[in-house]
C-alpha cells in the first residue's frame, strides 16, 4: 500500500479519471462524500471531478488515496 494525501484539483481528477470512478454526495447534505466504482445508488447525486474538488475544499477535507496503479482504497480526512 502506497497511501498519499491528494490536495491538488489535478491530483484528484487524475486519480478519479484512472480508476473509472465517480465522484458523489449523499444527497440533502453538504459534506458526505462518496467515490464510487459503480452506478451510484439513488441516495448518492454524481458530480463532475471539478464540483468534487471545489465541495471537498469548501468541506475542508483532503483525500487519502493509495496511489498504487489499480487500487481503489481512499477515505476523506479533515484538512488540518
Amino acid at each position: 500500500m502506497s497511501l498519499r494525501v491528494l490536495i491538488q484539483p489535478q491530483h484528484i481528477v487524475r486519480w478519479l479519471a484512472d480508476r473509472q470512478a465517480t465522484p458523489a454526495r449523499r444527497r440533502g447534505t453538504e459534506a458526505e462524500f462518496a467515490i464510487l466504482f459503480d452506478p451510484p445508488p439513488p441516495e448518492f447525486e454524481p458530480l463532475t471531478p471539478e464540483e468534487f474538488v471545489a465541495a471537498m475544499r469548501l468541506s475542508h477535507q483532503v483525500l487519502l488515496v493509495d496511489d498504487e496503479p489499480g487500487k481503489t482504497y481512499h477515505r476523506f480526512v479533515p484538512r488540518g
